[in-house]
């Protein structure tokens, strides 16, 4: 896995991050509605456009689940993205609405700083940023939905790491 991401998986990560913190509602009623794959592959391929030929990713592997955590826990909107080939792109994206307000995570491919492992990290990002919660789970819809259900469950969680950037 190399350090040069792809522009197209790139730009999608952060323009449905964006959305979603921008305008919730319009997320939530586009990507969680029956037609909600089709929205995707749509927004997937109009941002793919403007790209020069090289730097487009096939939509292939794009998918929408809804899931909810526990009986009475949040509910997720998941949002699989074509398989990640380079560091920081992300396997998934999560919206999790949650009382008065939307909280947006994804599931990056990463490489272990010590041995240049494959791995994984769970990032969150934020209207000012993007917190780098550290490790994620396996590359696995079950495992980052478990995972997500822990950390927001866990009021004492903390962050990495912060990088500032205006998403929203």
């Amino acid at each position: 896995m190399t350090d040069t991401t792809r522009a197209h998986h790139m730009k999608a990560k952060y323009m449905l991050a964006s959305s979603a913190l921008q305008d919730p509602v319009w997320f939530v009623n586009t990507f969680a509605a029956d037609s909600g794959e089709g929205a995707l592959r749509k927004f997937w391929r109009l941002l793919g456009e403007d790209l020069p030929a090289e730097d487009r990713v096939e939509a292939e592997g794009l998918q929408v689940d809804r899931v909810r955590l526990g009986a009475d826990g949040p509910k997720l909107l998941v949002l699989t993205l074509p398989a990640p080939r380079k560091r920081n792109e992300a396997y998934y994206l999560a919206a999790a609405l949650l009382p008065g307000k939307l909280r947006f995570f994804c599931l990056e491919s990463s490489v272990s700083a010590t041995d240049g492992s494959a791995m994984t990290v769970l990032a969150e990002l934020a209207p000012e940023g993007r917190y780098n919660w550290g490790p994620g789970s396996a590359a696995e819809i079950r495992d980052f939905v478990e995972s997500l259900g822990a950390l927001l469950s866990d009021a004492d969680a903390r962050p990495l790491s912060f990088v500032e950037m205006q998403l929203a």
